[in-house]
């Protein structure tokens, strides 16, 4: 597989556990923060309200950059945020952190959709582009008809006993296929 699917796969790996770790952690990091439960619980919504908020803007942002290049920097904005996270001393800077995080993962999982539909329109082609496989394989009517159609029939001719005309022993006028089996 290309390396680029497995930055990918750690990039989505790294940013939903991210997302959900605090739930798993709420009483160590109250503790630590001195902060209380309900406020530890108030983390997974700023990541969650920054994601709805922010990621959309940061997104736009990073379109005009290559898709690499948009990845590795929305990689590197998460990767900040979680230093500032692994470093906060307070709640407050617990709370920034959650935010620059929460936005970077949602526009990191943003490119990968355009990405992922630029890459499948250079391999496959939109259905109207000439380079599409459907553009590029014209109809063909199969030699026989044409013959058929050159001659103003829509048909082949059968003789009298059933056999195809122009054909000269029955199996080969029925169509035979070949021994059974």
């Amino acid at each position: 597989m290309p390396r680029a699917v497995y930055v990918l796969a750690l990039g989505i790996f790294a940013m939903v556990t991210s997302e959900f770790v605090v739930a798993g952690l709420m009483p160590q990091m109250a503790d630590g923060l001195d902060a209380t439960i309900p406020q530890i619980g108030y983390l997974i919504t700023a990541f969650a309200v920054a994601m709805a908020a922010g990621g959309p803007f940061l997104t736009v942002a990073v379109m005009k950059l290559p898709p690499r290049t948009a990845l590795m920097a929305l990689f590197a904005v998460f990767l900040a945020g979680n230093v500032l996270a692994a470093t906060a001393t307070g709640y407050p800077v617990m709370m920034a952190a959650r935010i620059v995080t929460g936005i970077a993962s949602q526009a990191f999982k943003n490119p990968r959709l355009w990405l992922a539909l630029s890459t499948s329109t250079l391999i496959i082609g939109p259905p109207s582009s000439p380079t599409s496989p459907a553009a590029r394989r014209p109809h063909r009517t199969p030699p026989a008809r044409r013959r058929f159609r050159r001659q103003g029939r829509t048909r082949p001719r059968y003789a009298p006993d059933g056999r195809r005309a122009g054909v000269s022993c029955r199996p080969c006028a029925a169509g035979y296929a070949g021994p059974a089996g």
